[in-house]
């Protein structure tokens, strides 16, 4: 298998994920960007290269990873929330308690460990997102880890390695200094794979 690493920085309304070039996390957003930065206060998205110290910017709700978008986030939960009604065990990561959930493959197909805690603490920034202003997280939890199951086998696996509480810097969370490139141009360079029907970009 393959070992890839993500590190993710909530600071306020601000949300970054880095992690190294061709991370096969993203499936086939695979190329040399490396950080995606979701700025909650202004709805919008950011996909960065630092090698060429290049941007593109988009619409928070038309921002889109291997599945995940802001725009169904509220009707994912509201699913999870049916799915994870009796934890199948416990466990601790990183500090955190964890309730085990075993996923049927109607939301997700594996195990997971999610941490109401740590979404709890996280809630401030998750409110910031359109549609989950008010929204009651009860029965959620922040997953500190995950199993898929593919066909019935393991498939992806990953865990939290460190949970760190420390004052970021907002300099981790702009993109001052680089080039704002089009979205096209930028996905054409960057993404491997690329399909322009699936971005809309087609026409």
């Amino acid at each position: 298998g393959t070992n890839s690493e993500i590190d993710l920085y909530v600071k306020g309304g601000k949300v970054l994920m880095e992690t190294e070039a061709d991370n096969p996390i993203f499936g086939s957003f695979r190329g040399p960007f490396t950080k995606v930065m979701f700025d909650l206060d202004n709805q919008r998205a950011y996909w960065i290269n630092d090698k060429d110290k290049t941007y593109a910017e988009e619409s928070l709700l038309a921002s889109e990873i291997e599945g995940f978008n802001f725009k169904t986030m509220k009707t994912d939960l509201d699913e999870a929330k049916k799915n994870l009604t009796t934890p199948s065990g416990s466990q601790q990561i990183k500090g955190y308690d964890c309730e085990e959930y075993e996923l049927d493959g109607t939301f997700l197909d594996g195990k997971v460990a999610l941490s109401p805690q740590l979404l709890a603490e996280m809630q401030t920034t998750l409110t910031k997102i359109e549609g989950l202003q008010d929204y009651d997280f009860t029965g959620l939890g922040f997953p500190l880890a995950y199993e898929s199951k593919v066909g019935g086998f393991a498939g992806m696996k990953y865990e939290a390695i460190l949970v760190d509480k420390k004052e970021l810097s907002d300099n981790l969370f702009n993109v001052d200094g680089y080039k704002k490139v089009d979205k096209l141009e930028y996905y054409k360079e960057n993404f491997e794979n690329f399909d322009l029907e699936s971005f809309g970009l087609d026409d």
